[in-house]
């Protein structure tokens, strides 16, 4: 159940993404996706700390989990970020536009093999360790 929540809980911004993009509106894309990275891991972060940490003096987690959490940011920032840098510091052309295109494309088809793995990390490989952590939020 959580795990369709993740994955659906984020549709406003596909929805959004897919409709100005057909527009041509890219910035908008772009700055939806940035909110809704900062908003998950800012505000969704923080509250789950604040309220894990009601009643308890001390939070645990699952090092595997948080591991692979911090993995997959990790690789999700730096797709973010290199095909930016490249925008940011070659000159205009239409060659090197083309190039950041295909630069941008590649790593949106590297991150969904990325998240398809990581499903099946969840559902399929490691379901001991996700039901635990799901018991242990529930709880």
């Amino acid at each position: 159940m959580l795990l369709l929540n993740a994955t659906f809980g984020n549709a406003v911004e596909l929805i959004l993404a897919l409709i100005a993009l057909k527009q041509g509106m890219v910035r908008v894309v772009q700055a939806s996706i940035l909110g809704s990275i900062l908003s998950n891991i800012l505000l969704v972060l923080g509250c789950c700390f604040l309220l894990g940490g009601i009643g308890r003096s001390e939070q645990s987690f699952n090092a595997t989990a948080a591991q692979t959490n911090t993995s997959l940011l990790a690789l999700t920032t730096l797709s973010l970020l290199i095909p930016a840098a490249f925008s940011a510091s070659a000159a205009a052309t239409k060659e090197i536009d083309s190039g950041i295109i295909n630069l941008s494309h590649g790593t949106a088809i590297i991150l969904l093999i990325v998240y398809g793995l990581y499903l099946v990390f969840q559902l399929k490989t490691h379901t001991a360790l996700v039901r635990k952590i799901y018991f242990l939020l529930a709880a």
